[in-house]
C-alpha cells in the first residue's frame, strides 16, 4: 500500500513537471493570478497538506506505527522535491517579487518542515514535540497559500489562523511576579469527606486567607453530577466548611449559600479571592463577582475575544469555557481560547470592577491534533501552566508561558509529572477526569476535583535568574 500511495505522489509530480517544461516554463494556467512557476509546485503542496490530514487521521485512532512513519516519510520526500525544485524555479524566475516568494515557501520547507519530517519518519521519540512543530510548519504553509496562491491547495478548510500582537502590559506586573518556576509537582493527597461533594464540581480555598481555615465546594448541578436533570450546567450552590476537619467528619457543610436566580455560575473554574467568587456566568457571555458575605453579585461585561463552543473547552467539555486564577501576588488572571484555533490567551483583571488590565496571546491551542486537548490550566508566580487531558493517568504539564516575558515553551513529555489518581470505571483503570484543577498560593497547592475525589498536590518552586533558564533547556520547541 505504502508504495502505490509513494507511486501516485511520484505520478502527481511528474505531471505537474512535464506540464510545466511542455510550456516551456510555462503552465497553463488554472488561475491567471497565479504565477506559472508557482502553479508548477501547488501540487507537491497540496500533497503534503492532504498527507498532513491523513495522519491527523490515523493518529486519532488505533493505529500501526509503520504506518504513520511511512506517511511521515510521504511528507519527506515532497518536501525534498519542493527543496530542490523551488531552488530551480527561484534561479530562474525573472519577476522579483515572485521570486520571493518563491523563496520564502523554500525558506519554510528547509528550516520547518523538512528536519521534523525526517525525525518523524524514523524515530517515535520526542514524538509530541515534533508534532507540535509539524503543525507549526503546516500553518506557515497553508498562510504562504493563503497569500500567495489564494488557498488553492487547501485539504481542511482552515484558515491558518490569524497573527495577533502581543499587547505590552507588563506595567501592570512590575515589581510583582518573583522568579520562582515549578520544579516538581507531588502525587496528590487524597482528602477525606462525608460530605455529598458531586463528581463534577470543584474545591477550592480563598487565596487571600492567611487563616487559612474555610474550605468551599461548588457544585455544578445537572450532566453527571445529577443524572436526568433537566439543566445541565447550573452552578447554583456554595457549600462552606469551617475548616479541613468539618470537611472529613461532618455530613454537611458549615453554612450552604444559594445563589441568586440568574447569578449562577457555570463551569467548574471558579476561584476565591478576598471572599469574592469569581467565575463564568451561567447561560451568558459575562464574567461574574459574587460577594459570598453580602450576596452582592457584579456581572462584567464579556470578553469579546472568547470562544464558546465545545471544541474550544478545557477537558471534554461541560461549558468550561474559561478558568480563573489567583497568584502569591493577589493578582486575578482569566484563561481562555480565542481564535479559530482556540489559542490560549491569558487576561488580567482588576479583582474590583473585573476590568481588563492586560492580554497576552499565546501559539498554543487548547487542541493540537495528535497530542490532545488541553485538560485544565493555572497560574503561579504569573507564569501560566497547562496540563495535558484531564482524563490521562498519569498527565503532565504541557506548556508553559511567561507573562513577563511573553515567551512560551512545550515542555518535553514528563518534564513536570502530574500523577492524578485512578478511579477504576468499568475495565478501564489508568483513568481519572480531573474536572477543575486550581493553584492556591497560600499553601502552593493544587485543589482538585477527580470525579468526586477531592485531591490536593503539593507544588515545589525553583528560583532561577530567568524563565528560560528554568524550561529553555526541557523543551525542543517554542510557542
Amino acid at each position: 500500500m505504502f508504495w502505490l500511495i509513494c507511486i501516485s505522489h511520484i505520478l502527481v509530480l511528474g505531471l505537474a513537471i512535464e506540464s510545466y517544461e511542455a510550456t516551456d516554463g510555462g503552465m497553463e494556467r488554472t488561475n491567471q493570478s497565479i504565477p506559472d512557476s508557482v502553479m508548477s509546485i501547488l501540487p507537491a503542496v497540496e500533497a503534503i497538506l492532504k498527507d498532513y490530514t491523513e495522519i491527523r487521521k490515523i493518529l486519532d485512532r488505533d493505529y500501526k506505527e509503520s504506518v504513520v512513519k511511512q506517511r511521515f516519510k510521504l511528507v519527506a520526500l515532497m518536501a525534498k522535491f519542493i527543496k530542490e525544485k523551488s531552488f530551480l524555479l527561484a534561479s530562474q524566475e525573472k519577476d522579483s517579487v515572485v521570486k520571493k516568494n518563491i523563496w520564502n515557501l523554500r525558506s519554510i520547507i528547509v528550516k520547518q518542515l523538512l528536519p521534523v519530517a525526517n525525525k518523524l519518519s524514523k524515530s517515535k521519540k520526542g514524538r509530541r514535540q515534533y508534532l507540535v512543530k509539524l503543525n507549526s510548519a503546516i500553518d506557515s504553509i497553508k498562510k504562504w497559500s493563503i497569500k500567495y496562491a489564494h488557498g488553492m491547495c487547501f485539504t481542511d478548510g482552515d484558515d491558518g489562523g490569524k497573527d495577533k500582537d502581543k499587547d505590552d502590559v507588563n506595567s501592570h506586573l512590575k515589581g510583582k511576579c518573583e522568579k520562582l518556576y515549578i520544579k516538581s509537582i507531588n502525587k496528590p493527597v487524597i482528602q477525606p469527606h462525608r460530605s455529598y461533594i458531586y463528581a463534577v464540581g470543584t474545591w477550592l480555598r480563598d487565596a487571600s486567607d492567611e487563616l487559612f481555615t474555610k474550605v468551599y465546594a461548588i457544585d455544578k448541578i445537572g450532566d453527571l453530577a445529577r443524572p436526568g436533570s433537566k439543566d445541565l450546567r447550573r452552578a447554583s450552590q456554595v457549600k462552606v466548611y469551617d475548616d479541613l476537619n468539618t470537611l472529613e467528619t461532618s455530613g454537611n457543610p458549615s453554612s450552604l449559600i444559594n445563589l441568586p436566580a440568574g447569578k449562577w455560575c457555570q463551569g467548574t473554574d471558579h476561584v476565591i479571592l478576598n471572599n469574592n467568587l469569581y467565575c463564568d456566568h451561567y447561560n451568558g457571555s459575562m464574567l461574574m463577582k459574587y460577594d459570598l458575605s453580602t450576596g452582592e453579585a457584579v456581572i462584567a461585561n464579556p470578553i469579546p475575544e472568547l470562544k464558546r463552543t465545545i471544541s474550544h473547552t478545557f477537558c471534554d467539555g461541560r461549558y468550561r469555557y474559561l478558568s480563573f486564577s489567583t497568584d502569591e501576588n493577589g493578582l486575578l488572571w482569566v484563561i481562555y481560547p480565542t481564535g479559530n484555533k482556540g489559542n490560549i490567551t491569558v487576561s488580567l483583571l482588576d479583582p474590583d470592577d473585573l476590568t481588563n488590565l492586560g492580554t497576552w496571546y499565546t501559539d498554543y491551542p487548547i487542541y493540537v491534533p495528535f497530542v490532545g486537548k488541553v485538560g485544565n490550566a493555572f497560574m503561579a508566580n504569573c507564569v501560566l501552566y497547562l496540563t495535558g487531558f484531564c482524563k490521562d493517568s498519569p498527565t503532565d504539564i504541557r506548556y508553559v508561558y511567561d507573562t513577563v516575558t511573553s515567551k512560551g515553551f512545550v515542555l518535553e513529555e514528563n518534564v513536570i509529572p502530574l500523577l492524578q489518581s485512578n478511579n477504576v470505571r468499568g475495565d478501564h483503570l489508568d483513568w481519572a477526569s480531573v474536572w477543575s484543577l486550581n493553584y492556591n498560593p497560600v499553601d502552593d497547592s493544587l485543589y482538585g476535583n477527580n470525579y468526586g475525589k477531592l485531591e490536593r498536590y503539593k507544588v515545589s518552586f525553583e528560583e532561577l535568574e530567568s524563565f528560560e533558564q528554568a524550561f529553555g533547556n526541557l523543551t525542543q520547541t517554542s510557542a
